[in-house]
């Protein structure tokens, strides 16, 4: 039951991303600037850390 219920998703998601690849493409699009801006808050509190740990020393 539940492999027919992943297929059903899985063909229900094929047919939207032919149906609207401009949505593909916005959701693709919002999911790199989220990941971008991810790594840049980690790299800013790196770099804050990294300048707390000099300052100290």
């Amino acid at each position: 039951m539940c492999s027919t219920f992943l297929l059903g998703c899985h063909i229900k998601f094929h047919l939207m991303h032919k149906e609207f690849p401009l949505l593909r493409r916005q959701t693709v699009t919002k999911a790199t600037v989220l990941k971008q801006e991810a790594w840049q808050h980690e790299g800013s509190h790196d770099a804050k850390e990294g300048a707390e740990n000099s300052a100290s020393s």
